[in-house]
């Protein structure tokens, strides 16, 4: 505010993408303290670190560690300031953790990887057991029918009506969720077994639905172990969906009886209330 006119100055918003020199706050923290372990952020951090643009770690993949890791130290050392020590060794770790996440088991040459360059076995077992939980997931989640559906190419106005004439005749279970979204997830993973126990061999159906805050990618990853129907909807859609329905936040369920009526809505609908209130319409 000027305080000559008293009139507000406009002043245009330049965007700067960061650049390696924005992440000299790092060496505030003391990354390679024994007490960070106690942290969850600190493997947060990792994974962030991992993902970033402007860094742009590239995946570890089959590659010998040490020549990955002295790429990888040269872009950091100057910004958490120092080249050595239980960060990168955590950083190694997690980067095999990063191909884990994202469902992809250890290859034999990731293995040999691994054990040659972990003096402490301690990192090794740990991999290790996560990627035996993997493959038991995978194998599990192979017998899942997991369909995605292209949007039909319809009026947003039609979207989410045009979605469950399609499955008429069946009750439709509709699930708003998102990859970032921690309730949604656990949401899912406490309903999955229900599906294959109280629900099994039942007429209905299971629709998940997402919108662009999810990164495709990472979509496409998620729902290998959600059996359904997936829909990852436009951003139009999407907000339209939500202010017609009055939704406020996700997780956030519907239920249709086999005429296409919505018969229940809640946010943060429980497992046991999605198994009652489905079974009073079959």
């Amino acid at each position: 505010m000027s305080n000559q006119n008293k009139r507000i100055e406009e002043i245009p918003f330049v965007y700067r993408k960061a650049d390696i020199s924005y992440y000299s706050f790092l060496k505030e923290f003391d990354l390679n303290h024994l007490e960070n372990l106690y942290s969850t952020k600190y493997h947060d951090a990792m994974v962030l670190m991992l993902e970033d643009s402007t860094l742009n770690i590239p995946s570890i993949g089959d590659q010998p560690v040490n020549l990955w890791l002295a790429n990888t130290v040269n872009v950091l050392k100057d910004a958490v300031g120092f080249d050595r020590g239980l960060f990168y060794e955590m950083l190694v770790a997690n980067a095999y953790g990063k191909c884990l996440m994202n469902r992809y088991p250890l290859t034999q040459i990731q293995k040999k990887n691994i054990t040659d360059y972990f003096v402490n076995d301690a990192y090794s077992k740990f991999l290790f057991n996560e990627n035996e939980a993997l493959l038991t997931i995978l194998e599990n989640d192979s017998a899942k029918k997991v369909v995605i559906n292209s949007s039909p190419l319809v009026p947003k106005e039609l979207m989410l009506d045009r979605i469950v004439e399609k499955y008429k005749g069946k009750v439709v279970y509709i699930d708003f969720w998102a990859t970032w979204c921690g309730p949604c997830i656990e949401s899912i993973r406490e309903f999955e077994p229900l599906k294959k126990n109280e629900l099994k061999g039942k007429d209905v159906v299971y629709i998940y639905m997402t919108g662009p805050s999810s990164p495709k990618n990472k979509w496409e990853v998620k729902i290998q172990g959600i059996e359904g129907e997936h829909y990852y909807i436009d951003n139009d859609s999407w907000d339209y969906m939500f202010d017609k329905l009055g939704i406020s936040g996700i997780p956030t369920s519907l239920i249709y009886d086999k005429n296409g009526v919505m018969k229940h809505k809640k946010t943060v609908m429980e497992a046991k209330e999605i198994v009652e209130w489905i079974g009073e319409l079959l």
